[in-house]
């Protein structure tokens, strides 16, 4: 008799979850970078008025969605990942080409947005949890 291997399947709707997260994530990170490398003329004006708050929501929407779409990926692992896409767009920006400034600020704020994000999920998933355990 054949060995049989038993792979429990995750319930359709935290499938479908998932799936929209990482649809989700993938348009809204094409939407930054596309933002991000605009070249300086023709950029757009800010959405929100002020640059270190659009890198933060920016940045924290991009961890919430990373983490709804790979939950079995370490926060921290997620954490880095977005950190790097943030010192790369900066590194980036500093090209002549793009008539562009890479800033140190803007990665202080991706930083933050990013723990930001992480915080959000993290107490979202302590109170789903508390909730899903509590007596009825």
């Amino acid at each position: 008799m054949p060995l049989q291997l038993h792979i429990p399947r995750e319930p359709r709707n935290t499938r479908l979850v998932r799936q929209a997260a990482i649809l989700g994530f993938g348009v809204f990170l094409l939407v930054v970078t596309y933002l991000a490398l605009t070249p300086g003329p023709s950029a757009p004006p800010g959405i929100l008025g002020i640059d270190k708050v659009e890198h933060f929501a920016a940045f924290a929407v991009l961890a919430i969605l990373a983490r709804a779409a790979w939950p079995s990926i370490r926060a921290w692992g997620i954490g880095v990942s977005l950190l790097v896409y943030g010192v790369l767009i900066e590194t980036i920006q500093a090209s002549p080409i793009l008539m562009r400034t890479a800033s140190a600020g803007d990665v202080i704020a991706d930083l933050a947005g990013i723990l930001g994000g992480l915080l959000v999920v993290s107490l979202w998933q302590k109170f789903a949890s508390r909730y899903e355990t509590a007596p009825r």
